[in-house]
């Protein structure tokens, strides 16, 4: 998520990168407000827990869709 948990940059641009290394380098209260960020989106997006609730939700919103 770009602005929020790091940086995106385009594939196979250097540049792009290396702007965005220079970037946090040059801030690491900002590289350390992404990190903790990413951390975050991590424990409630991709964890077992995390996916197993997005998956209930996903198969509930299905059967009712059936009904």
């Amino acid at each position: 998520q770009h602005g929020s948990t790091g940086i995106v940059v385009p594939p196979m641009d250097a540049s792009a990168l290396r702007a965005a290394m220079q970037t946090l380098w040059d801030d690491p209260s900002l590289a350390q407000r992404y990190g903790e960020a990413a951390r975050a989106r991590y424990l409630e997006v991709f964890t077992a827990e995390g996916l197993g609730q997005a998956y209930a939700e996903l198969y509930t919103q299905a059967v009712a869709q059936r009904q």
